[in-house]
């Protein structure tokens, strides 16, 4: 059986052995360290908008008391720690410049996302491309070819997956995208599908009816991630494994979300710019 996720295997036996076995402990402090870390992101990206002391506070409230990421925090632990972190290097890449500066800053946390669960290389990939800064217009042909490759991808997983070596969490990711598979964890529910497209919906606005890609580098990189993202799930919702675990990843976005659209003037000024076309 192939070791893979070994980050979150390192990480509990680490954190089991100084709690001595105690679960409760262990859920708090690992449920700690989570919201810490959506919490520090709050704060930066308050802090980077120029956002009043208030709005900050209301947003830590917000992402502390959300429900369904409380849920993530008790249900899917593992992936958990992996979102978050995604989370934070999603929002890092408005704050640097460059790929090299990117990886050179975040290098640590992007392989702890990695090892804590292997879904999160989708995630990676898209956060290095960078013409998903760029408008359509500019970067047409790498857009072209990532959707044409998000339409195609078990094709491909399955023409890769005898050349990749068996026994490493790249050879199991590869696998897992290769086949349909039902998993345990449900179908897509309407309430489910209902925030997944209230969250398009937000970065569709943010990222081509706005001026936040114009006033902030990254911003059009942060919202075609995001929409990126839900687009995959949408297109994927009869597998209901892959879809769920994705969901996962994109709904705590939420709560910065809404911190974008009170710097933003009134949503008539948005339809406005929708009527007349897309940036």
């Amino acid at each position: 059986t192939p070791i893979t996720d070994l980050g979150y295997l390192v990480y509990s036996w680490v954190l089991s052995n100084l709690t001595q076995g105690n679960i409760p402990l262990f859920i708090f402090i690992t449920t700690f360290i989570n919201y810490y870390i959506l919490c520090v992101v709050a704060v930066k990206l308050g802090c980077f908008l120029k956002m009043r002391g208030s709005t900050i506070i209301m947003t830590i409230i917000f992402v502390s008391f959300f429900p369904w990421i409380y849920s993530m925090s008790i249900h899917l632990m593992r992936q958990f720690i992996a979102g978050t972190i995604m989370i934070y290097l999603l929002f890092q890449l408005l704050y640097q410049g460059s790929l090299i500066e990117y990886l050179k800053k975040n290098f640590i946390f992007i392989l702890m996302m990695f090892l804590f669960h292997k879904s999160s290389l989708f995630f990676l990939v898209l956060f290095f491309l960078r013409f998903l800064d760029l408008p359509i217009r500019k970067g047409w042909m790498g857009y072209l070819f990532l959707f044409g490759g998000l339409m195609s991808y078990q094709m491909f997983a399955s023409f890769l997956l005898p050349y990749v070596s068996a026994g490493n969490a790249v050879h199991n990711v590869i696998e897992r995208a290769s086949m349909d598979n039902d998993g345990i964890l449900g179908m897509m529910t309407l309430s489910k599908i209902c925030l997944l497209f209230f969250i398009g919906l937000s970065v569709f606005i943010l990222g081509y009816f706005t001026k936040m890609p114009q006033k902030y580098k990254g911003m059009k990189h942060v919202c075609n991630v995001i929409l990126i993202s839900v687009i995959f799930i949408i297109l994927n919702i009869q597998q209901t494994e892959l879809s769920n675990r994705f969901y996962f990843y994109v709904l705590p976005v939420i709560p910065y979300l809404l911190m974008f659209f009170f710097k933003i003037r009134p949503t008539i000024l948005c339809v406005k710019k929708i009527i007349i076309g897309i940036n």
